[in-house]
């Protein structure tokens, strides 16, 4: 529901839930050419896992994230991103959506996942490079 903004001129669209839902099956339905998400492969360790960060953080209040996760990001390290300071001096500008929520939600979604799902490999690569930098690993 939340886009990275990184090498866009401007802010994303925001997606409703059907927009986001389908979007949801269509990269399931892609991912199902290479990947494995069967009962067998699960049984025996190899079955891939999709997960729509949808279904955990409904659960997520925005005071605990702001007061658990927003604190240990400064905002001179979102500054100093090149992907921030073009935006910043574009006439488009930056909104809290577009950087200073994504990187956060990025790296929590990507903690949680190693975390509590025990994922050892996660696809979107854009990604870990967000929470890489945001020092989640």
């Amino acid at each position: 529901m939340v886009g990275d903004p990184s090498g866009r001129s401007e802010e994303r669209n925001l997606l409703d839930q059907n927009e986001l839902s389908s979007n949801v099956a269509a990269v399931a339905a892609q991912l199902k050419s290479f990947l494995r998400f069967d009962a067998e492969s699960k049984k025996d360790g190899t079955a891939a896992l999709l997960v729509d960060n949808r279904e955990w953080t409904v659960e997520v209040n925005i005071l605990d994230f702001l007061r658990d996760v927003g604190k240990h990001v400064t905002v001179g390290t979102m500054l100093a991103k090149e992907s921030v300071k073009a935006r910043l001096s574009s006439d488009q500008g930056l909104s809290f959506t577009d950087k200073g929520s994504h990187s956060q939600s990025s790296a929590t979604c990507f903690f949680r996942q190693m975390t509590s799902l025990n994922c050892t490999k996660i696809m979107d690569v854009r990604c870990r490079l967000v929470v890489r930098t945001n020092g989640a690993i």
